[in-house]
């Protein structure tokens, strides 16, 4: 049914099941759901979109970071087109987590790549002692760490205790 009343209960359902982590549901509504929008309002509509982000988050609860990552490449380059750079804060938002579930594989060289990118901008546009711009350079350093790069880790970790410590 491509009804939008109905869609849009369709959907509040699937925000619920998510909300209580009754992810195989929410999943399964959501991609019934992802086929009508897409077949409507197209793959890059902000609605299709909503929903692809989503569906990435009940994956990623899952641990099921092969299905996350691919649906958030899709999401990162609507992103990217939509909204011209990647210093928007939601495609930063949509880098982090596509870097945190490349991390949970054990993929840091491609989590480092996007943490590097994400850190830089967050530092121009927030600040160095930002938590969001902290939060991003502790997930940088624990990646550097889990590389035997124990070097850049600790420097980044100690920039971080410095910054918490003046904070404080």
């Amino acid at each position: 049914i491509d009804n939008p009343e109905y869609l849009e209960f369709k959907l509040g359902l699937a925000l619920a099941l998510r909300g209580l982590k009754r992810y195989d549901q929410a999943i399964k509504v959501l991609e019934e759901i992802l086929t009508i929008q897409k077949s409507i309002l197209g793959s890059q509509h902000q609605v299709t979109l909503m929903i692809l982000c989503n569906l990435a988050f009940c994956y990623k609860e899952q641990k099921n970071y092969g299905k996350a990552i691919k649906l958030l490449e899709e999401i990162l380059t609507i992103q990217k087109s939509t909204f011209g750079d990647s210093q928007h804060q939601v495609t930063l938002k949509t880098q982090y987590d596509l870097a945190f579930c490349y991390e949970q594989q054990g993929n840091y060289l491609k989590s480092i790549e996007l943490l590097e990118e994400i850190l830089t901008i967050q530092k121009s546009i927030l600040g160095s002692q930002h938590q969001i711009t902290l939060k991003t350079q502790d997930s940088l350093a624990f990646c550097y760490k889990e590389q035997k790069n124990y070097g850049k880790a600790i420097k980044l970790l100690e920039e971080i205790l410095t910054i918490q410590k003046s904070i404080l």
